[in-house]
C-alpha cells in the first residue's frame, strides 16, 4: 500500500536545534485531556500525569519534554535522521521533520511529517480515557529504506533515563536523563508502509479487580515455608515447560539466566543447574527462550536456545540431554550440526517433522542479514548412530521473503488439514509441499493466504482455535496495527475476524501465550498486559474482553507466559517470563486442595511417539492434532488442541494437551458424567495419507465416561494406535490409521493467487459426490465428510439433515442409509468444512453422500478416481424441490470434472453381527421383517438369534439394540 500526502515539494533542511514549539492543540476525552503541538508531539498533560505504558511503564508529569526522531539508511549507504521538536530544547542538534496538522476535532487529530524520502503520519484517537498514537511510516521514495529507526524520547522530572529495549544495534547514545523507546524494522520496501503505535492513559492500574471484587485470571503468586517470597526463578526473556528427568512432573529453563528448576513432586522447587556456571554454555550478554524436544529419541528432552547479537556468546545451541541433570552443547559439534548459527538476533524457535520421515527437525528464525536458519534430522546416520542435521533453509523455501518484515513469533502446525506441517512466520505462511525426506515449502504472499499486514512487525503469533469451529486462527501482536486475529476459513486461507477484542491497542510489544486458564472449554490469550479474555463460553459470541488479574504491572514488563498444570491438581498454572527482569512463577486457584474429584472438569491427552527402546513413549508429535468429541452433551463447538514447541513468543507450555470439559450432564449420578471419544490426527505428509488414532483404531477411545477416569485423567495415545490409561496399555485392534482422501481432495491455497470463493446456491440445490465400491474386498468406513461452501438450510426427512447419503444402487428405487444423516451447521466465515463422520459402504453398492447448501465451490476433477475399495465417479450438483424421496439424487448428472465434496475413508473392519439377518452391513426394516416373518418356534433358523429354539422378544430386542450400521 502506498501512503502519500498531496504536493509535498520541501528542500533540503538545515541542521537546526528547536527551543520552543509554538502552538498547542488540546485532545480530550471524558478522562483525560492532553495538548500536542503541530508536530503530533505532547506538550501538556494533567497534573497528576499519564502513564505511557507500553514497555516498562514511565509516568509523565508536569514539567516533562517529549520528542520523536527517526532515521534510515537509503540504498546508497547514505544515512539520515531528523526529530520533531518539543517543548525544550533537545539536546542533540538533528535536522528537523517538517510538520503540519492535518486534520483536528474532538478527541482525534493527525499529523503528517516528512524526512527526505519517509513520510510519517501520527494519527491519535482516544478510546475511553485511553490516547491511542499509531505511527505510519511511508517509503515515497524510488528506493528501499534500510536500518529504519522510529525513537519516542522524554525527560521527565526526578526520573533516570533509560532505552527500551536496551539491545538494538545502532542506536547513539543519550544523557542519562532521556527514556527512550525504540522501533526498527530492517527495510521499508518502495510504496510500502509499516507502522508503531503507542498510547497514553491516566494513572489508574490495568486489570484492577471487577466491580463487586473479585478477578477474572485465577492466577496467583506461589509462595511456600521454603519460598515464602517465592521461588527466585531468575531473568526470563524466554521460559519453557519440560520434563528433563522424566518423573513425570514439569520443570522449568529460563536461558537468559541459565537457571534449570527441577519441579519436585508439584510441592516445591530444586535448582538443579546453572547452564553458564556450570559450564554447559559460554555466558552471554542476552539470551531468549528455549523449546523442548527429543530430538535424538532416547526418551530424554534436549532443547535448543535462542542467541541475542549483544555481545558475549551469540549462537543458537542446542542442548542434548545425557540424564542425571548432565547436558551437552551438539550446536558446537560439526559432526551433528554442519553449521552453527551465530552473531544471530534470534527468535522463538519451532521443531517439527516437516518431511514426513518421522524425525524432528528445527526452525531457528534470525533478523537479516543473518536470516532463518532450518536444520533437517538427518536420523541416526553418524557414528556410532549420531543424529546429524543439514541447514537447508534456502533449499527448503524457509527464507525470509523479500517486502516482509523480520521474524518473531513462529510456529508449525497443520492450517490447510492436508496432513503435514505448515509454518507462520515473519509475516508469511509457509505453505508445506515436502516431499518423503526433502522439505520443501511454498512461501505465501498476501493475496494467497489472505494474511495481509506482512510488512508490519510483530513481536509474537500463535495459531489456535479460539471460535471452537474445528480450524486454527492466527492471533498476531503487530507493534503498529495492534493484537489483530485472521480467522481460518478452514481451506487453510484466511480473513480478519473483525472488531472481536475490548482493546486490541495496548499490548502490542511483546507477551502473546495462550490457554484456557479459567478453565470453561474457550482459548484465551494474553498480550503485553492484557489478558483477553474469551467469552464463547460465556456468552456465545465471538469476543474477547479484558480480564481483571491481581498480578504486579512490573512482573509483565514484557510477559512471556508459559502454562502447566505443574502440581497435577487439574488446573494451567503460568510461569511468567519477563524480559530483562525476573520471572514468577503463579498457581491457578480454579482448583485447590478442598475441589471433589468429580467437579473439576479436566482431561489431558499426550500424543505420543513409538519407540523399542522408550517403553513410555516419545514427545516428539509436535503439530498432532487432538479433538475431544463430547457425545452425551448438546453442543456445536469442536475441542481442538495441537501440541506445539512454541506458544505466541518465546514461550512452551506443556506438551500434554489439557481440556476443560462442560459441566456433569448428570450431577445425580456418581456413575455418570460426560461422555466422549478421542480423536488424534498424527503429521503425515499427503501422499501418506491422514494418520488418524481414534475409537475405530482402538475401541479404548470410544465412548470415555469422565467419571471412570482416573484422578490424572491423562490419556496416552501413541502413534501405532496404542492407548495407555491408568497404567494399563490398550492395543489397537481396529482398523488402519491411514485415512485415503477420495478423489485426492478438494482445491488447495496457491502462493500468489487467491482462492476462489464460493458461488451463491440456487434454491433448493444440492452438491455431492457419487461413490462405487464395486469390487471391493471388504466394506468401506466414511471417517470424515469434507465440504466447500455452506450448508443451507436443515431438512427434516424423519430427522433433520442437511447432508444425507443413498443408496442408489438401484437407481429407481433409492434407499436413505440409515445412521447416516448428519445436521451440519457451517459458519458463514468458513468456505470449507471438515467433520468427523462414521458411516460404513458396503462392497458392489452404489452411493451418493449430497448435502443442501446455501453456497458451493468447484474444484477440477479428472474421473473417475480408483482407490482400494472405493472409486469416485465424480461430482453432483443438483437442484431438489423434493429431497426426501430420493428422485432427485437418484437421477442426478455426474460431473466428471468437478468436486463440491469428498470423503476421508479406510477399510471397515466388522465385528460380528448376528442382527444383519439379510448380511447387508446394517441392521435395518429388512431384518426386522424377516424376524417377524419367522415369529414362532423355529430351532436352528438364523431368525434365532438367542439359539433358544424360539424366534421371540429376546430377539426382537437384539434387532432393536444393534439397529443401524455394523460395527
Amino acid at each position: 500500500m502506498t501512503f502519500r500526502t498531496a504536493a509535498w515539494i520541501l528542500a533540503l533542511l538545515p541542521m537546526v536545534a528547536i527551543s520552543d514549539a509554538s502552538g498547542e492543540t488540546k485532545l480530550s476525552s471524558d478522562g483525560l485531556s492532553v495538548g500536542i503541538n503541530e508536530h503530533g508531539v505532547l506538550l501538556t498533560v494533567p497534573a497528576e500525569g499519564v502513564v505511557q505504558p507500553d514497555g516498562i511503564p514511565i509516568t509523565i508529569t508536569p514539567g516533562f519534554a517529549e520528542w520523536y526522531s527517526v532515521s534510515y539508511v537509503t540504498d546508497d549507504g547514505q544515512a539520515r535522521r531528523g526529530f520533531a521538536p518539543g517543548g525544550q530544547t533537545r539536546w542533540e542538534t538533528l535536522e528537523m521533520i517538517e510538520s503540519r496538522l492535518v486534520r483536528h476535532e474532538r478527541g482525534r487529530a493527525a499529523v503528517t511529517g516528512r524526512l527526505g524520502d519517509l513520510e510519517i503520519r501520527s494519527d491519535y484517537r482516544f478510546v475511553g480515557d485511553r490516547l491511542h498514537v499509531t505511527a505510519t511510516l511511508a517509503n515515497i521514495g524510488e528506493t528501499p529504506l534500510r536500518e529504519v529507526f522510529y525513537l519516542r524520547e522524554w525527560r521527565v522530572p526526578g526520573l533516570r533515563g533509560f532505552t527500551d529495549p536496551d539491545d538494538m544495534v545502532g542506536l547513539p547514545d543519550v544523557p542519562d536523563d532521556i527514556v527512550r523507546r525504540a522501533w526498527m524494522w530492517m527495510q521499508i520496501p518502495v510504496g510500502a508502509t509499516t507502522s508503531v503505535s503507542f498510547s497514553y492513559h491516566p494513572p489508574v492500574p490495568i486489570g484492577g479487580p471487577r466491580s463487586g471484587g473479585g478477578f477474572d485470571v485465577p492466577l496467583v503468586h506461589w509462595t511456600s515455608v521454603r519460598f515464602p517470597s517465592g521461588v527466585p526463578l531468575g531473568g526470563a526473556n524466554g521460559i519453557s515447560w519440560g520434563d528433563l528427568d522424566s518423573d513425570g512432573w514439569l520443570d522449568l529453563v529460563l536461558f537468559q539466566s541459565g537457571n534449570v528448576w527441577r519441579n519436585v513432586e508439584g510441592e516445591s522447587w530444586e535448582l538443579m543447574l546453572d547452564l553458564v556456571t556450570d559450564g554447559v554454555i559460554p555466558a552471554a550478554s542476552r539470551r531468549y527462550g528455549v523449546a523442548f524436544a527429543d530430538y535424538n529419541e532416547d526418551g530424554l528432552l534436549d532443547f535448543a536456545g535462542t542467541p541475542r547479537n549483544n555481545g558475549q556468546d551469540e549462537c543458537y545451541r542446542v542442548l542434548r540431554n545425557l540424564g542425571d541433570w548432565n547436558f551437552t552443547d551438539d550446536s558446537a559439534d560439526g559432526q551433528i550440526f554442519d553449521e552453527i548459527i551465530c552473531n544471530a538476533d534470534g527468535e522463538t524457535i519451532a521443531w517439527g517433522d516437516a518431511d514426513g520421515d518421522l524425525d524432528l527437525d528445527v526452525f531457528l528464525p534470525a533478523y537479516q542479514p543473518v536470516g532463518n536458519a532450518f536444520f533437517r534430522n538427518l536420523g541416526p546416520v553418524g557414528a556410532g548412530g549420531v543424529y546429524q542435521f543439514m541447514e537447508e533453509s534456502a533449499e527448503a523455501g524457509l527464507d525470509i521473503p523479500p517486502g516482509v518484515n523480520r521474524p518473531e513469533g513462529a510456529q508449525f502446525v497443520d492450517s490447510d488439514f492436508d496432513g503435514d506441517l505448515d509454518l507462520y512466520c515473519n509475516g508469511t505462511l509457509y505453505q508445506n509441499v515436502s516431499t518423503f525426506g526433502i522439505p520443501r515449502f511454498n512461501p505465501m504472499t498476501e493475496t494467497g493466504s489472505g494474511i495481509g499486514l506482512s510488512n508490519e512487525l510483530d513481536e509474537g503469533a500463535a495459531l489456535f482455535d479460539y471460535d471452537m469451529d474445528g480450524d486454527y486462527d492466527l492471533a498476531i501482536i503487530y507493534t503498529g496495527p495492534g493484537t489483530k486475529i485472521w480467522d481460518n476459513r478452514g481451506d487453510g486461507t484466511f480473513m480478519p475476524a473483525g472488531d472481536i477484542m475490548e482493546n486490541p491497542l495496548p499490548g502490542n510489544n511483546v507477551g502473546l501465550g495462550f490457554e484456557d486458564w479459567d478453565m470453561d472449554g474457550d482459548l484465551d490469550f494474553s498480550a503485553l498486559r492484557i489478558f483477553h479474555r474469551n467469552m464463547l463460553m460465556e456468552d456465545g459470541e465471538r469476543y474477547f474482553s479484558d480480564a481483571t488479574y491481581d498480578i504486579p504491572a512490573s512482573w509483565m514488563t514484557y510477559p512471556t507466559p508459559a502454562y502447566a498444570d505443574w502440581d497435577h491438581d487439574g488446573d494451567l498454572d503460568c510461569a511468567m517470563g519477563n524480559f530483562r527482569f525476573e520471572a514468577h512463577f503463579m498457581e491457578n486457584t480454579t482448583y485447590g486442595p478442598a475441589t471433589p474429584h468429580a467437579v473439576k472438569r479436566h482431561l489431558r491427552v499426550r500424543p505420543l511417539g513409538d519407540s523399542e527402546t522408550v517403553p513410555a513413549g516419545l514427545e516428539n508429535e509436535f503439530g498432532a492434532t487432538v479433538e475431544i468429541d463430547v457425545l452425551n452433551v448438546e453442543e456445536t463447538w469442536r475441542r481442538k488442541k495441537y501440541t506445539a514447541a512454541a506458544h505466541g513468543y518465546n514461550n512452551q507450555n506443556e506438551y500434554t494437551l489439557h481440556f476443560a470439559l462442560p459441566e456433569d450432564p448428570t450431577p445425580a449420578d456418581p456413575d455418570e458424567d460426560v461422555r466422549f471419544d478421542v480423536i488424534v490426527d498424527f503429521p503425515t505428509l499427503p501422499f501418506q495419507g491422514i494418520w488418524r488414532v481414534d475409537k475405530h483404531v482402538n475401541p479404548a477411545l470410544g465412548n470415555l465416561d469422565l467419571a471412570d477416569m482416573a484422578m490424572d485423567r491423562e490419556i496416552h495415545v501413541f502413534r501405532s494406535g496404542l492407548v495407555r490409561m491408568d497404567g494399563t496399555d490398550f492395543p489397537p485392534t481396529g482398523e488402519s490409521p491411514v485415512l485415503t482422501t477420495a478423489g485426492g481432495g478438494l482445491v488447495s491455497p496457491q502462493p500468489d493467487t487467491a482462492m476462489p470463493a464460493p458461488q451463491q446456491a440456487q434454491a433448493n440445490e444440492f452438491v455431492g459426490i457419487d461413490l462405487d465400491t464395486t469390487g471391493a474386498a471388504a466394506p468401506v468406513r466414511l471417517r470424515e465428510y469434507i465440504l466447500d461452501g455452506l450448508v443451507g438450510a436443515s431438512i427434516d426427512c424423519g430427522s433433520p439433515g442437511t447432508i444425507r447419503l443413498w443408496d442408489v444402487t438401484d437407481f429407481g428405487a433409492p434407499l436413505l442409509v440409515d445412521d447416516a444423516t448428519l445436521d451440519l451447521v457451517t459458519s458463514r466465515r468458513n468456505r470449507r468444512t471438515h467433520v468427523t463422520a462414521d458411516v460404513v459402504l458396503q462392497p458392489d453398492r452404489r452411493y451418493r453422500l449430497v448435502a443442501r447448501v446455501f453456497a458451493w465451490r468447484a474444484t477440477d476433477f479428472a474421473g473417475p478416481a480408483a482407490h482400494e475399495g472405493l472409486t469416485v465417479n465424480g461430482g453432483l450438483r443438483f437442484v431438489d424441490t423434493d429431497p426426501c424421496s430420493g428422485e432427485g439424487v437418484a437421477s442426478a448428472v455426474i460431473h466428471e470434472d468437478s468436486l463440491f465434496m469428498t470423503v476421508r475413508f479406510a477399510s471397515a473392519l466388522l465385528g460380528e453381527c448376528p442382527a444383519d439377518l439379510d448380511d447387508d452391513g446394517v441392521v435395518g426394516f429388512t431384518d426386522l421383517l424377516a424376524l417377524l416373518a419367522a415369529w414362532g418356534p423355529c430351532p436352528g433358523c438364523a431368525e434365532d438369534i438367542d439359539g433358544d429354539g424360539d424366534v421371540g422378544f429376546v430377539d426382537l430386542l437384539t434387532v432393536l439394540d444393534d439397529w443401524g450400521p455394523c460395527r
